[in-house]
């Protein structure tokens, strides 16, 4: 079983401010597979800091990147078009 002892803030991993953990349950077979610290109020001050200091950049957020011409995902293949001859 994993146990955490820290929170991802800012960009880095700190400890957490309390001590208090929350078991994480797997929802299959109801099993505790880790334990993670319980965020306090001073996590979530710190974590609300760091958003507010992260300059926010105008207009809408960036869109991922397109799939490349011919894979899966595009759309399109990269293998000719089978197309029906016309009948007679």
């Amino acid at each position: 079983m994993k146990a955490h002892d820290g929170m991802y803030i800012d960009g880095e991993w700190r400890p957490a401010a309390g001590t208090d953990t929350i078991a994480v349950v797997n929802p299959a077979d109801e099993q505790v597979i880790a334990h993670v610290p319980a965020g306090t109020a001073d996590d979530v001050d710190a974590a609300v800091r760091a958003a507010r200091a992260e300059p926010c950049r105008p207009g809408p957020p960036p869109r991922p990147p397109s799939a490349p011409r011919g894979s899966p995902h595009s759309g399109t293949s990269s293998s000719p078009a089978r197309t029906r001859s016309p009948g007679p």
